[in-house]
């Protein structure tokens, strides 16, 4: 087994989880400036791989109200809207 070892200098962990959320955050925010596609509606499983989360991770977040607002239902169907999807997660404390 390979153990890789990464060092970091002149920061604290502290500094270091808050630039790499910085740094997701400005690429969410211009991801979503760039969608053309607003409107556009995913089902469950579409809205998880978009996340890379799991399923019963996708459903806990709405039951959370960390997702809630873009959740619609269509008769049976469970749809997300795809731009409110990552605006809720962009404003949601998941990544703070």
């Amino acid at each position: 087994m390979e153990n890789n070892i990464t060092q970091l200098h002149n920061t604290t962990p502290e500094k270091f989880k808050a630039e790499i959320i910085s740094e997701v955050e400005k690429l969410l925010n211009n991801y979503l400036n760039k969608t053309e596609d607003k409107g556009e509606l995913l089902t469950r499983e579409q809205a998880a791989k978009l996340l890379a989360i799991s399923l019963p991770t996708l459903r806990s977040y709405v039951k959370r109200g960390v997702i809630s607002k873009s959740e619609r239902r269509v008769g049976s169907r469970v749809l997300y809207d795809k731009a409110e999807l990552l605006e809720c997660l962009v404003n949601s404390n998941i990544l703070k």
